[in-house]
């Protein structure tokens, strides 16, 4: 069995783990199992949409979100500790995935919809496993975008998200689920740890 199935069932998740993979100009890459998106959508709606098993390929155009610095209209807090975006040269477009479908060896982070209970699973698996406390960056810019794809991947540390106001209204999540985000590099030891 595939261990993001395991997964999902050990901790009861309602939602497929899902998988991010970031694209660059010149890489090959078999995306044929992937939809590309037309139309403009934030971070957080496509995210769920995978968690739901769509195979979603997003170029940067078609992001409302603060993540791909597209909306730099909206005014930022002066206090904050870290301007995250995904602004990483020669980023093509990024893949996002349902794990229980399809496990990708290649995958850049991991991405949980999860509730309080399983966090404090996930928050008590890392300190065991790292011996050292997990300091969360939230507020950095806005939720999910910038604190769950731009600071896991360039950090390469887990991370929560409790969702900016417009994640919970276009994603549609309810108010008891945040995510979680995972690097590659750490995802294989928590997960199997987790699934014991």
């Amino acid at each position: 069995m595939n261990v993001y199935k395991k997964l999902k069932e050990r901790l009861r998740m309602k939602y497929s783990p899902v998988g991010i993979k970031l694209i660059f100009e010149g890489q090959d890459f078999d995306d044929k199992h992937f939809k590309a998106m037309k139309t403009k959508q934030r971070i957080c709606e496509y995210i769920k949409r995978a968690a739901k098993g769509e195979f979603l390929k997003i170029e940067e155009k078609n992001t409302s979100c603060f993540s791909t610095g597209k909306s730099e209209s909206l005014k930022v807090s002066e206090n904050i500790e870290l301007d995250m975006k995904l602004n990483i040269r020669g980023l093509k477009y990024l893949l996002l995935f349902p794990l229980t479908s399809q496990e990708l060896e290649e995958m850049d982070s991991l991405i949980l919809i999860i509730t309080p209970k399983m966090g404090t699973s996930i928050i008590e698996t890392y300190v065991e496993l790292y011996k050292m406390p997990l300091k969360l960056t939230v507020g950095a810019r806005s939720g999910v975008c910038s604190e769950i794809i731009a600071y896991t991947i360039k950090r390469e540390n887990l991370n929560f998200s409790f969702l900016c106001n417009g994640a919970r209204k276009y994603g549609e999540f309810d108010e008891c689920e945040l995510l979680c985000g995972i690097p590659a590099k750490m995802a294989k030891e928590i997960v199997e740890k987790l699934i014991i």
